[in-house]
């Protein structure tokens, strides 16, 4: 039964990911890239320290 809220928030966190990227798409759309490698960055930080987290709770 562990497995199952991890499953739920990696699934979470990958969600959250998608919705950022397609953000980060519409930013270089228009010519703003310098923010959306920025904020890429900072989601993939982000995304990296929750699930290094998470896997610690479950493998430690």
């Amino acid at each position: 039964m562990k497995g199952i809220p991890m499953q739920t928030g990696v699934l979470r966190v990958l969600r959250a990911t998608a919705a950022w990227w397609w953000r980060h798409k519409e930013l270089r759309r228009i010519g703003q890239t310098g923010q959306a490698q920025r904020l890429e960055r900072e989601t993939v930080l982000r995304d990296l320290g929750y699930l290094s987290g998470v896997l610690k709770v479950f493998y430690v």
